[in-house]
This record gives C-alpha cells, structure tokens and sequence, in this order.
C-alpha cells in the first residue's frame, strides 16, 4: 500500500507451527471468498504436517502427540507425495482464481519445478540468513523477518506491478 500510494485489501490466513498440508487447506476454504490474485508464503520445511485431533487440525512434532505415532512423516517418499500432492492441489486452486503463488522456502534445495512446472508459482531462492534470533532461541528474530520480507518485496514487485496494474506513485 505504502509503495504504490494506494489502498488494497489483504489478508492474513498465516497459523504458526504449520506446513504446506494447512496452507492448502486454508487457501482451498477462502478461495471464494476472498478470490485473492496473489498469495504469498514462505513455506516451512516440507516434512512439517498436520495431523487431525478430535477437535482440530493441528501441528505434529517428533514425538507421540495425544497417542498417535508421528515418525511416518519422516518418510522421505511419503514427504515427497505430500509434497506434490500439496503443489498440485494448490495449482488447482490458483487456477481456478486466476491466482499467482509468490513465495520462496526454509526447505534447502526445494524447487517447485521439481514438482510442477506452472506460470503460476514464481520461487524466490531460497538465501539462508539469520541476523537475530527468536524468543526461542532457533527461529530467526524480528529483524531477521524484517530482512526477509524486504527482499522478498523486492523480488516479487515486478510480478505484483503486472498482476495488479499498478503503477509505483511515490
């Protein structure tokens, strides 16, 4: 909004702790609703997913969660289907919105050409960097987050510039 010196709408549909299963998820149940022209993630490492508890979708870990043995999401050929079954259920989606998915990703070495070689996903490489620190101690701090953005917004105006119509007004 601040770059083009015009109002937009967006939206957040983020959930911390999650992976690419919730983000389908999420995308494919505000689709038309919301119709948005472009989405935009950082996606976590590929092996992250969701596993369903009595009352909610939610976050595994690498441990027993409520009784349920997580470890077969560690399988790297089941990680692998996921993955692509994830990829080709959003590009479904993004073409039926006529939507573009901007992103780039903490999996080291993914490419989403790997999967799916759709004009609809432009990948920014992936620029391992950590100027700062979380309150956790492993994830990267606000200024670290600051960074990142900055440059994503930076490699993605083009594509946002064309997509929306826009004009720089400053």
């Amino acid at each position: 909004c601040e770059h083009f010196g015009i109002e937009m709408p967006y939206w957040t549909v983020a959930s911390g702790g999650t992976g690419i299963d919730q983000l389908v998820r999420y995308i494919y149940n505000v689709k038309d609703f919301l119709r948005p022209q472009i989405i935009i993630s950082y996606l976590p490492t590929l092996e992250r997913r969701e596993l369903y508890f009595e009352t909610r979708w939610g976050p595994w870990t690498l441990e027993l969660v409520e009784g349920k043995d997580t470890r077969v999401f560690l399988n790297e050929e089941l990680i692998a289907y996921q993955a692509e079954k994830n990829i080709a259920m959003l590009d479904l989606i993004l073409k039926d919105i006529d939507s573009t998915f901007l992103f780039s990703s903490a999996a080291h070495g993914f490419e989403i050409t790997d999967y799916i070689n759709s004009p609809r996903f432009i990948q920014r490489p992936h620029v391992p960097e950590q100027y700062d620190v979380a309150r956790d101690g492993i994830h990267a701090g606000p200024n670290t987050n600051k960074i990142m953005a900055d440059r994503a917004f930076e490699f993605f105006l083009p594509t946002i510039t064309e997509k929306l119509g826009l004009t720089n007004k400053n």
